[in-house]
């Protein structure tokens, strides 16, 4: 058994500790140390945002293709546009993939404030 068996307030893993003090009380830190853990948490969250597949879904959707066996292989604006042959599902693609920059962004300020 590891040293963290049971979840409860007084028994938790450090790291959720440091999470849960760095998303409600990032704004009142001025540790260099906070500053840190807040850039990693964002760029965490910007990852799990930005991980989402927009073209691969919308594409197998639209036209019941696997993107990433046609054309180029990348999961993207472009590639969409040609498997699909559609300007609509490229500039649907493009725009919630900006969306998606955004939103990250937005998350964090939000979050961590």
């Amino acid at each position: 058994m590891g040293q963290y068996t049971r979840f409860n307030e007084a028994n938790q893993p450090l790291i959720l500790q440091l999470i849960f003090i760095i998303l409600f009380n990032a704004h009142n830190t001025n540790s260099k140390h906070w500053n840190v853990l807040a850039y990693i948490i964002a760029g965490g969250i910007g990852y799990l945002i930005g991980s989402f597949p927009t073209a691969y879904f919308l594409v197998k959707w639209k036209s019941n293709v696997d993107i990433r066996n046609a054309g180029s292989g990348n999961v993207g604006t472009l590639n969409s546009y040609e498997v699909t042959q559609s300007r609509v599902v490229g500039i649907i693609v493009l725009l919630v993939d900006l969306f998606k920059g955004v939103l990250a962004i937005l998350v964090v300020k939000a979050v961590l404030g």
